[in-house]
């Protein structure tokens, strides 16, 4: 009988750890893919205003340059 419960233990145990374990790489994955995403969105947004500040310098040459004309 105290095979059993000792089987059932174990069981439940390295159950326990699986789940844990699973648990971890699933909150490991979440947290590499948001800190991706994040620097991703930063990057994105740093370069539509890096392009923003190109086309405002543009327009401004264009301007300047046609006053000439």
């Amino acid at each position: 009988m105290p095979s059993m419960v000792h089987h059932c233990w174990y069981l439940i145990r390295t159950g326990a750890i699986k789940l844990l374990t699973i648990d971890w790489l699933l909150a490991k994955t979440v947290v590499v893919t948001m800190t991706a995403l994040k620097s991703y969105l930063i990057y994105e947004v740093a370069s539509v205003k890096n392009h923003a500040r190109m086309g405002s310098q543009i327009v401004a040459y264009v301007q300047s340059t046609s006053l000439y004309i």
